[in-house]
């Protein structure tokens, strides 16, 4: 057990903390797990990523950059990616990201799950910048949502 916290700290718990490195042992933990949480790097202004089941999974290892594609300006990269760390490898190539959030040590898929909005007056969430998704389900199906595919999912 381990003591995880809301952004604000004002809300603290003790959570069974799992924090996989592959897509297989995410596999593994939804056979044995229903009822948990999933945290990346903590900092929503609400309390998501707490739950009173007592377990969470961690996605911060998850933090590969996959793919980076600096000519159609497409990345393709798993969830525990800290926003910090993909803009410091973009900014060298003076790329930036058009909505981002009040904090840099948000994980992309906190971004995804949260619909983080910026200050840009215009296409200010985060959704905006995705092109496609892929989500594993419970039943270990991955379904690929876009703004055309699964598009209810996608905008959830």
């Amino acid at each position: 057990m381990a003591k995880i916290s809301n952004f604000t700290n004002t809300n603290i718990i003790n959570s069974k903390i799992f924090s996989p490195y592959r897509y297989k042992e995410i596999v593994e933990y939804f056979k044995h797990n229903k009822n948990f949480s999933i945290r990346g790097g903590g900092t929503s202004y609400n309390d998501i990523s707490l739950n009173s089941n007592k377990k969470t999974l961690n996605t911060k290892n998850l933090d590969k950059i996959l793919d980076l594609d600096y000519k159609k300006k497409v990345i393709c990269c798993q969830s525990g990616v800290i926003l910090k760390d993909l803009l410091d490898i973009i900014l060298k190539k003076n790329l930036f990201i058009f909505s981002t959030p009040g904090t840099f040590k948000a994980t992309i898929g906190g971004l995804v799950a949260t619909d983080a909005h910026s200050k840009n007056t215009s296409n200010n969430f985060f959704s905006n910048t995705i092109i496609s998704i892929k989500i594993l389900t419970i039943k270990n199906e991955i379904i690929i949502c876009t703004k055309n595919i699964n598009k209810d999912l996608f905008y959830s």
